[in-house]
């Protein structure tokens, strides 16, 4: 496409790519460089347009008749080539017009995204997913739901292909990633043209994936990991701490560790915000807030923010704070529950169930006896009674998230941990969550979304 315009000649090419998407390049000539002794020169103006005698399609548009150059170079281009289409438009913005083409063609090739599936020898393979078929246009909507699994740093890719069904081939049409946690997600795929797919229902924007399709294959692991059993997630933060910003560190690390696990209908949270014992002769009331029980992911995150909105609470005892109660408190409710984690009789496969308790904090437990520096738990709970209690008649995993480093936290929180805590000085939140039994092991990624029925 040519076009003599008021300040030089416009030239637009334009193909179709492998995968259908047309593409192609412009490029600018002011009359000034078409000029030889002050006339307008004709094998300038053919030079600029390499492609006039062997491109199978050209069109001719001159956007300027007031001028005499534009008119000029618009007949000598015409006179070249005779099939040309021609057309002379006072006025018009050709280039807006192009792009306005091209973005309400329909497609020639269907689009389909790129996600795992099981095999029949259990491994995972690739597959296509369905999103627009041939002949959709610019504006059509396509709603899918797919399953997230742990896919790392690097995000979930969401690769967009094209198949020919004339050649039988697949063409990379688009192939962007975002950090997702896992689970499930309900999304809508709109088109915005040929070569432009935008998913709707995502929590943030898509990126550039810089990774070959090769390296993205060779990511996959060797089995996809089996549905976890019902899992129920007891998160219990410290709200009280002398530092500024420390409880609202504390509940962005709760925050992660709801998004590290895998969401789900078979998740259900918990979270408990504990404070300080008050040892005055009339005591405060309960330093252990249970905020929700056995709540939907979605539920415990609104909880969440509520607490965070809160001011932070007195400090009270500096070296202790009621650990103990939370263990306390939770055993009370599963034994009221009568829930356990352990397999159920003649169970096939993985755990009927499993309860995990998350403690998020900085103060260690009140002993059950005075000892230097510590004053003993009022209510007279000895905090490793109750954790032996939860760890072997409960069957729960217990985990602990320290505002100090490992090496410099209270010997307490290992015991609580069962191993160092995971403190401040810690990266990622995948290894205590694949510990914890909430997530697939450690290591285990999955670079492409799964696909389920809507």
């Amino acid at each position: 496409m040519v076009d003599a315009t008021a300040e030089g000649l416009d030239v637009h090419e334009v193909v179709r790519l492998e995968n259908g998407v047309p593409s192609g390049r412009s490029w600018r000539t002011p009359w000034s460089g078409l000029v030889r002794y002050d006339q307008l020169d004709r094998g300038a103006v053919l030079d600029r347009v390499p492609r006039l005698h062997d491109a199978p399609t050209v069109f001719l548009a001159c956007t300027f008749t007031s001028g005499m150059r534009p008119l000029l170079a618009h007949e000598w281009l015409a006179a070249e080539r005779p099939d040309a289409r021609t057309a002379r438009v006072h006025g018009a913005r050709t280039a807006e017009l192009l792009r306005e083409v091209i973005d309400d063609e329909p497609l020639s090739q269907s689009y389909e995204l790129v996600t795992v599936r099981e095999a029949e020898s259990g491994r995972p393979e690739l597959s296509g997913l369905l999103l627009f078929a041939v002949g959709a246009r610019r504006g059509e909507r396509a709603s899918l739901t797919l399953r997230c699994e742990p896919a790392g740093e690097d995000g979930t890719v969401f690769a967009v292909m094209a198949w020919s069904s004339e050649r039988r081939t697949l063409s990379l049409v688009s192939r962007r990633r975002i950090r997702l946690a896992p689970g499930r997600y309900p999304l809508s795929a709109e088109l915005r043209g040929p070569g432009r797919v935008t998913f709707h229902g995502l929590p943030g924007p898509l990126t550039r994936e810089e990774r070959s399709t090769d390296e993205l294959v060779a990511a996959l692991p060797a089995r996809l990991a089996r549905a976890l059993p019902r899992t129920h997630l007891v998160c219990a933060v410290e709200v009280c701490a002398a530092e500024s910003g420390a409880v609202a560190a504390r509940l962005s690390r709760v925050r992660e560790v709801i998004g590290e696990v895998a969401a789900g209908p078979r998740l259900t949270v918990s979270l408990i915000a504990y404070g300080s014992h008050s040892f005055e002769r009339r005591p405060r009331g309960s330093p252990v807030e249970v905020l929700v029980w056995d709540a939907s992911a979605d539920k415990a995150l609104t909880a969440l923010d509520e607490l965070a909105a809160r001011p932070p609470g007195p400090t009270g005892h500096p070296r202790a704070a009621p650990v103990e109660c939370v263990l306390a408190e939770v055993d009370a409710r599963l034994a009221a529950r009568g829930r356990t984690a352990a397999p159920s009789p003649g169970a096939r496969g993985a755990e009927a169930g499993r309860t995990a308790l998350v403690l998020v904090g900085d103060r260690p437990p009140h002993p059950l006896w005075p000892t230097p520096g510590h004053l003993p738990c009022p209510a007279g709970t000895d905090w490793e009674e109750a954790l032996v209690r939860l760890r072997h008649q409960r069957r729960v995993r217990v985990g602990a998230l320290c505002d100090r480093p490992a090496t410099r936290s209270h010997p307490a929180w290992a015991r609580l941990a069962g191993e160092p805590p995971a403190g401040a000085d810690a990266g990622g939140l995948s290894e205590l969550v694949a510990r914890l039994g909430l997530g697939p092991d450690e290591g285990y990624r999955v670079p492409f979304p799964i696909s389920e029925p809507s």
